[in-house]
């Protein structure tokens, strides 16, 4: 796996960098529910789900479904599988047409 190298000049990788870049608070978002829109491979997701977040994503690059990563193209006005205010936060990395 790559590192990225931080301003300090300890590594990190590249998942780690983006829980720095969008500021998560992991001790605080332990047992909340958290949405990726446009979470690529999931790698993200994945790793919050290791912190005890349940963390789920969505994006038309999911590789294989399952129960908390789902393969959808996102559209303004495209559906996702979850109920209205089912997520305690939103996020989105890097994500541009």
């Amino acid at each position: 796996m790559k590192s990225i190298e931080c301003g300090d000049g300890d590594l990190m990788t590249p998942v780690e960098h983006q829980i720095q870049i969008l500021e998560l608070d992991i001790n605080a978002l332990r047992g909340k529910a958290v949405l990726d829109l446009g979470c690529g491979k999931g790698s993200l997701v994945e790793r919050l789900r290791e912190y005890g977040i349940y963390a789920f994503g969505v994006d038309s690059n999911v590789d294989k479904e399952n129960g908390y990563l789902f393969k959808r193209r996102i559209t303004p006005t495209s559906p996702i599988p979850f109920g209205e205010r089912y997520f305690d936060l939103v996020v989105g990395f890097e994500n541009s047409q």
